[in-house]
């Protein structure tokens, strides 16, 4: 009786397991893992923007700017760095009301005043993103030091200033943005900044160079 009873409850337990292996075996596909997250990637961005001089600047051309422009390039890391070049132009004018102006030769001018300061920068970047690389959304601060070209120029009417012209000088850059993808594997996205420029600048009665602006671009990336 009690073989009778083991081999029931022997037969009890191992049912299971047997019509389990009858079941056939359902292979789900794994999908496959970016290239944008195994490799290291390349992205390029073109962006137009806005600008508000401050400091020096602003004493000489406080007038709001919208001739603003970057074309920048990256190597994008599976993690959360990148890093590449930026070269950018800003260019602040002012005109001011015609009225009289008195040199110190004597002579009397009756003209516009035109100021403008154009600043070309070319600089290393180095970024931190708070997201993946195929986020959707991808927020990011971004760190920039390099060069900039400032040219100075001041007019009345069609007479210019003794002083105008070029010099070469030391440019910093500090900048909060966000990417934003069209799809997740796709190569084209859009991409919202803003940034504080600074150059050490002396000039003509300009301390410094600095402003802070925004700025949207179209972003293009491969591998």
């Amino acid at each position: 009786m009690n073989a009778i009873r083991f081999s029931a409850l022997l037969c009890t337990l191992l049912l299971p397991a047997a019509l389990l292996a009858q079941q056939p075996v359902v292979v789900r596909d794994i999908p496959p893992v970016s290239p944008y997250q195994r490799y290291t990637t390349y992205m390029a961005t073109l962006r137009y923007g806005v600008a508000q001089p401050l400091g020096g600047l602003a004493g000489y051309t406080d007038q709001f700017s919208t001739r603003n422009f970057a074309l920048a390039g990256e190597w994008i890391m599976p993690g959360n760095l990148s890093f590449g070049a930026q070269y950018s132009g800003n260019y602040f004018t002012k005109r001011l009301p015609r009225q009289l102006y008195r040199f110190g030769d004597g002579a009397d001018v009756s003209a516009v005043q035109t100021r403008t300061v154009n600043v070309q920068s070319l600089l290393a970047t180095g970024k931190y993103h708070f997201a993946g690389v195929n986020a959707p959304v991808r927020p990011y601060m971004q760190v920039g030091l390099g060069a900039a070209l400032v040219n100075y120029g001041l007019y009345w009417g069609s007479l210019s200033d003794e002083a105008n012209g070029s010099t070469v000088h030391f440019s910093s850059q500090i900048a909060i943005g966000s990417r934003f993808l069209f799809g997740r594997e796709s190569h084209w996205g859009a991409d919202v900044q803003a940034a504080y420029q600074y150059v050490p600048y002396s000039r003509a009665g300009i301390s410094n160079v600095s402003s802070v602006g925004a700025s949207v671009g179209v972003v293009y990336r491969w591998w």
